[in-house]
């Protein structure tokens, strides 16, 4: 390739990129436009059309030929007059453009590549044709055989001649006669190449029975008499064929690139998952994995037997390119999970008979998660919805009358009609590709999510594996593990990082190792911590987990904790019930009664849940607050839409009848020396104008009866000498007497119904309004 192609392929290269000088780009377009005139245009033409696209993206390669096409085009506008008088032989160009048509279908995959080499053509066709080019019209019929891409060239070359009008006679008088061999050729274009030129083909049809019927021989540039010598009922079926084929080639292309964006997306989101299409595992290939720290030897096939789980996703050999693997020099894959549950899933297996579940046998908390995760529990999957089917489109019937009109015009329109009538097929094929598109995506982007946790991240800091050594036994777990339990620099992760531990049970330490596993992969929920799963489980072994779970900073005084202790009586009705606060607040104020009462925590019930559109018992609210002898500590939490409101007592308050009197207030003072309560609800500001969290120097909690028949639970943090209250009211029926405390009245719904809060002054009022209330008792 010469110099000057070289510098064209450079000029194509700069103007088309978006982050280019206005400047530069117009440099670049005037340098590849000042070649129109060269005398060697055509010859930079060829090289530039038949550039082999070696070390060319794709969107460059088809500008350089569009550009090589339209190089021809305009050379031959500007020049050809000079050729003429010069008596240049013009053959070599016409053969030289006629050959473009032997390539192959792939040179011409962009429709601006076709138009430009049709534009090509057709300007020396404008002029030679039929005299001086008499081969062009047979080579282009054979030419457009070919291909899709083939055909729509050569329609296009037809469609330019039949709107010609300079040189009317003598192109009506070429392609009249080639018009059988037009329309043959066009009928073989429309039902083997399908809607792809279906528009194209229509006009064609239209402009070449426009140019073949009869003329009375006006002069070029009025208006032809063939549309007025047509009857007036043809060209009305004619010009509402044409609007049906326009409303449905529109309607057909914008389903197209609907499909060709999905198509897009999913294999955008195949590239950034690191799914390999074609990458199955064979079912005899022997997997080497570290099972948290154990080796095994075992077959894909074996892994994948359950086809709907999630083990066999894994292990599909689709995403082996982002398995964890061991940084040593066995290179094992690595699995976050205990050896001895995937003891119990391998066992599984072996007795599964394709029903929809397999029977692991493990009561254990841990055991039942990942068995289930693993292996019960199916795969989601996507179906395709078809959707109401698209309208049966046919052409316009044809009259009769219009047969004997233009007959060999008839025959063409009918050919049009049967394509047209399977154009609803069309449609059909294309809303069913879009569907299943959607729905492999929408179940691959599902799978893949719940197969996140098992894999390397698609992008950032990849996983890592890391060790401990028990009583000689190696138990591993990986930094994602780690990370969700406070990171590097955590209690949980120093552990890893230490010598052996020779005076901890193994067992207890994988305990404690598949808690911190589930904390990773279910967050959201509740975790329980309850001892080994053996007939010799004592309150030794109860007292030896929880100091393990110190150790390593999973149960204790840090506000750090994965979770202090889990409730042990769970609500049910989904996670987003009895935990209103949220695991981090509820930790922090389980700290601060740990705190307050210089002891663990050793369990937390939700004595008391109740939401707006539930049914309210008072009785039961009342009974849910423990009474200072049996020395727990509670918290009280209400919530409107997202804003959750609380606080938290080591001690218990007297809410019996007797001890709500005039005179009696059962009240927890803090002494000014210590921290303030970490009250979760906000207080208006003192000053006034703003709401922010409240801390104090002083704080009280109480429970009392005031007047008017009101029963108050009372939250009064004292700062710079100003009284600021949260009350929380449960309204009584006047007049006050036991009985009525105990039978609220259902419709009444303290706390649930009445008046949203209000602010009076100082002190903030919490008499109504919320959507939910829990007390939580904590021993």
């Amino acid at each position: 390739m010469d110099d000057i192609a070289r510098s064209v392929i450079e000029a194509l290269r700069v103007s088309g990129q978006p982050n280019v000088s206005h400047a530069d780009r117009v440099a670049a377009e005037q340098q590849c436009t000042a070649l129109y005139e060269h005398p060697n245009a055509c010859g930079i033409a060829d090289r530039l059309v038949t550039h082999d696209g070696w070390q060319l993206d794709a969107v460059l390669v088809h500008q350089v030929r569009c550009f090589g096409y339209t190089l021809f085009r305009e050379a031959i506008r500007k020049q050809w007059q000079k050729w003429i008088t010069e008596q240049k032989n013009t053959r070599e160009l016409k053969e030289k453009l006629l050959s473009y048509l032997q390539l192959p279908a792939g040179h011409f995959t962009s429709p601006s590549v076709q138009q430009a080499c049709a534009s090509a053509l057709s300007e020396v066709a404008l002029r030679e044709f039929p005299q001086g080019w008499p081969e062009m019209l047979p080579s282009l019929l054979r030419a457009g055989r070919t291909s899709a891409a083939h055909a729509s060239i050569v329609l296009r070359v037809i469609r330019e001649l039949a709107q010609q009008r300079n040189r009317l006679q003598e192109i009506v008088s070429g392609l009249s006669q080639a018009h059988d061999d037009i329309v043959t050729t066009i009928e073989e274009y429309l039902s083997s190449h399908g809607q792809a030129v279906l528009m194209l083909g229509r006009e064609v049809i239209r402009d070449v029975s426009v140019a073949g019927s009869k003329s009375d021989g006006n002069s070029a540039g009025q208006q032809l008499p063939s549309a007025a010598s047509r009857p007036a009922f043809a060209e009305r079926a004619i010009q509402s064929f044409t609007a049906a084929v326009e409303d449905a080639g529109r309607a057909l292309a914008a389903k197209q690139r609907v499909l060709d964006e999905l198509q897009s997306a999913k294999q955008q989101l195949l590239s950034e998952s690191g799914w390999q299409e074609t990458a199955v595992g064979r079912a005899d290939e022997r997997l080497h994995l570290s099972v948290g720290g154990a080796p095994y030897e075992v077959s894909r096939g074996w892994l994948t037997k359950k086809a709907d789980s999630l083990l066999a996703f894994i292990f599909s050999g689709h995403i082996d390119g982002r398995l964890v693997r061991c940084h040593d020099d066995s290179n094992r894959i690595f699995l976050d999970l205990d050896n001895l549950i995937f003891d119990k899933i391998i066992h599984a297996l072996s007795t599964y008979d394709g029903s929809s579940s397999s029977s692991s046998g493990a009561p254990d908390v841990d055991e039942a998660l990942f068995v289930d995760m693993l292996l019960n529990k199916p795969l989601p999957t996507v179906n395709p919805s078809p959707g109401p089917p698209p309208p049966h489109m046919h052409a316009p019937v044809l009259p009769r009358q219009m047969h004997y009109a233009v007959p060999s015009h008839a025959a063409v329109m009918e050919a049009v009609k049967s394509l047209s009538i399977g154009y609803a097929k069309e449609h059909a094929a294309i809303d069913a590709q879009t569907d299943a598109v959607k729905s492999v995506t929408q179940e691959l982007r599902e799978r893949l999510r719940l197969a996140e946790p098992w894999l390397q991240p698609s992008t950032g800091v990849g996983v890592e594996v890391r060790s401990l050594r028990v009583i000689g036994m190696t138990l591993s777990t990986t930094t994602a593990t780690v990370e969700a339990c406070g990171g590097d620099n955590s209690q949980f992760a120093n552990r890893f990082d230490g010598g052996s531990l020779d005076a901890t049970s193994p067992a207890i330490v994988r305990k404690v190792i598949n808690f911190a596993r589930r904390h990773r992969l279910t967050p959201s929920q509740s975790l329980t911590i309850s001892p080994p799963q053996h007939s010799s489980a004592t309150e030794a072994d109860t007292h030896e987990l929880r100091r393990t779970l110190e150790m390593f900073g999973l149960c204790g005084p840090r506000e750090d904790c994965v979770q202090r202790i889990a409730p042990s009586m769970p609500l049910g009705g989904g996670a987003e019930m009895g935990l209103l606060g949220g695991r981090s607040q509820m930790n922090r104020l389980v700290m601060w009664l740990e705190e307050e009462s210089k002891k663990p925590a050793e369990d937390i019930q939700c004595t008391y849940s109740c939401c707006s559109s539930g049914v309210y018992d008072g009785a039961a609210f009342l009974a849910s607050i423990p009474p200072p002898e049996e020395q727990k500590g509670w918290v009280v939490l209400l919530q409107k839409s997202g804003e959750v409101l609380g606080a938290a007592s080591p001690e218990g308050l007297n809410t019996c009848t007797p001890g709500l009197n005039d005179s009696y207030e059962h009240v927890y003072d803090r002494s000014l020396t210590q921290a303030a309560i970490p009250f979760l609800f906000k207080l208006i500001d003192v000053e006034g104008g703003t709401v922010s969290k409240m801390t104090a120097q002083q704080s009280t909690i109480s429970v009392s009866r005031v007047s008017y028949g009101e029963f108050k639970i009372s939250v009064r943090p004292q700062s710079r000498g100003h009284n600021v209250s949260h009350t929380l009211c449960v309204r009584q029926a006047l007049p006050f007497d036991s009985d009525a405390l105990l039978a609220i009245s259902g419709t009444e719904r303290p706390f649930l119904s009445g008046p949203s809060s209000t602010v009076d002054g100082r002190t903030h009022f919490v008499r109504g309004g919320w959507d939910a209330i829990e007390v939580w008792q904590v021993t």
